[in-house]
This record gives C-alpha cells, structure tokens and sequence, in this order.
C-alpha cells in the first residue's frame, strides 16, 4: 500500500468519538492553505455518503 502525507501541523491527538452506532476517529491536523472550513468539510462528506446511499437503493 502507498504511503499517507499529511501536510501541516498537528494540532491534537487522534481520539475516537462514538455517535449511537457510529464511530468517528478524529484527528487534528492544520493545513494553513485550505479554504474550507472543518465544518463545510464535514457537510460535503455526509452529503457525498447520502447521494451514494440514494443512489446504491433505487428500485
């Protein structure tokens, strides 16, 4: 397997969060060239997982 970079410093320690059944590892990293916000982040990637839902259950 290829080898993860992670680019710019870290700013906490992994920690695992667990939300009902889900569970979330959480790690802190800054990337001071980004231009979204965790938060936006975040929406992009549960809105990305709900269209792929939607479209793996379509009768």
């Amino acid at each position: 397997m290829g080898r993860i970079e992670v680019s710019g410093a870290k700013l906490a320690e992994p920690y695992a969060k667990h939300i009902g059944k889900v569970k979330f590892q959480v790690t802190s990293f800054g990337n001071p060239r980004s231009k979204d916000s965790p938060q936006k982040l975040i929406l992009q990637m549960l809105e990305t997982k709900v269209m792929e839902e939607r479209m793996t259950n379509r009768p």
